[in-house]
């Protein structure tokens, strides 16, 4: 079942039954898209690194919202080139990235 325009340009809630089905293909093409070798270690690898006002500014704004001496887990990580990032401009955090690729 593929999503149609109309679908894909409106809120699909997990709540109506009636989405049941396109939420599942859905969830099923992302996750075979995502767990693709060649996204880790070809099409993303370092794209989240050397962040720059400008390009990266919710980055930049998000770093500035965590405490110091917090501990921070970054879901879907990817290959892990934000995590110097994240480090490099917070003070004295604990950082955990998982992606797919580590499960």
């Amino acid at each position: 079942m593929l999503i149609s325009n109309k679908q894909a340009q409106q809120y699909l809630s997990a709540i109506n039954p009636d989405n049941h089905n396109i939420l599942l293909d859905l969830q099923h093409r992302m996750t075979e898209y995502y767990t693709k070798s060649l996204y880790h270690s070809e099409w993303i690898k370092g794209i989240n690194c050397d962040w720059q006002y400008g390009i990266h500014d919710a980055q930049l704004a998000m770093c500035k919202l965590i405490p110091n001496n917090s501990a921070v887990l970054e879901v879907a990580c990817g290959d892990g080139s934000s995590a110097k990032e994240i480090t490099s401009q917070t003070k004295n955090i604990t950082y955990t990235g998982v992606d797919l690729e580590d499960i």
